[in-house]
């Protein structure tokens, strides 16, 4: 699992004060899915960083394909 970030360990010291402190369901439930999505940021991010850099010609031609696919409507 990737380090978190500073926001998702304030949100999870958010989450874990919401949870201890009874919050409301529906608040607490926020709390929960903006932690969940914060650490998939930042395993993303952490993802891409091991990603290794396109030539150019890569890049033209990933371009080039998704190019395709937007016009095609994403269909074959």
């Amino acid at each position: 699992m990737p380090t978190l970030s500073t926001r998702s360990r304030a949100l999870r010291a958010r989450l874990a004060q919401a949870t201890r402190q009874n919050t409301d369901p529906a608040a607490l439930a926020a709390v929960r899915q903006e932690f969940y999505a914060s650490t998939v940021v930042d395993h993303l991010a952490s993802k891409l960083a091991e990603a290794p850099t396109l030539t150019r010609a890569q890049y033209d031609e990933l371009h080039a394909v998704i190019r395709r696919h937007q016009l095609t409507g994403g269909h074959r």
